[in-house]
């Protein structure tokens, strides 16, 4: 077997640089020079850390929907309130919708007063159709509104989402 002389090797290794050549057990051996590239580990790592950083990112960007969820919740529980103080105190307690934005607890003695004056988060509403509307509780907790059911829409309007709370004859109330 005819091997390649030194000064023939030296050539060859210079003018191919990605290889690695030499001379082992009476003949030449090459070899390819590792590649310059990522490992599947730290791909994976990198993977990571971005998919950490978006789940502890992403909740920050959406606070919408969290404000829909908040206002539907606090309107609910003020509905299940004034149901509950009408038993209590045994007077009619009722929930109004002033604005699109806003709505009123009230207590029966005499005149309709506003116990307290609830103001929606940004970019939540009612439907325009809701204002004036009421649900009224008497004093065993019944719904005694003139339209019952009595069904309320909280819409997010950066989204166009849209939530329904309904008071039904007894006094229930329920949301979707």
């Amino acid at each position: 077997m005819n091997l390649p002389d030194e000064n023939t090797m030296t050539t060859r290794m210079r003018t191919r640089a990605p290889r690695e050549c030499g001379i082992a057990r009476d003949r030449v051996v090459c070899r390819h020079a590792p590649a310059g590239g990522f490992t599947i580990t730290e791909i994976i790592v990198a993977l990571a850390v971005v998919a950490l950083a978006l789940a502890i990112a992403f909740p920050m960007l959406n606070k919408a929907p969290q404000n829909l969820g908040a206002d539907l919740q606090d309107f609910t529980l003020n509905l299940q309130v004034a149901r509950e103080l009408g038993v209590s105190r045994t007077i009619h307690y009722r929930v109004e919708i002033t604005s699109q934005t806003t709505y009123a607890l009230e207590a029966q003695g005499g005149g309709w007063a506003t116990d307290r004056a609830i103001t929606l988060r940004r970019n939540v509403n009612f439907a325009a159709g809701d204002v004036g509307k009421t649900a009224e509780f008497d004093t065993r907790g019944l719904g005694v509104s003139p339209s019952i059911p009595v069904a309320f829409t909280l819409t997010d309007t950066a989204r166009g989402w849209r939530k329904q709370v309904t008071v039904n004859a007894q006094g229930m109330v329920d949301h979707n």
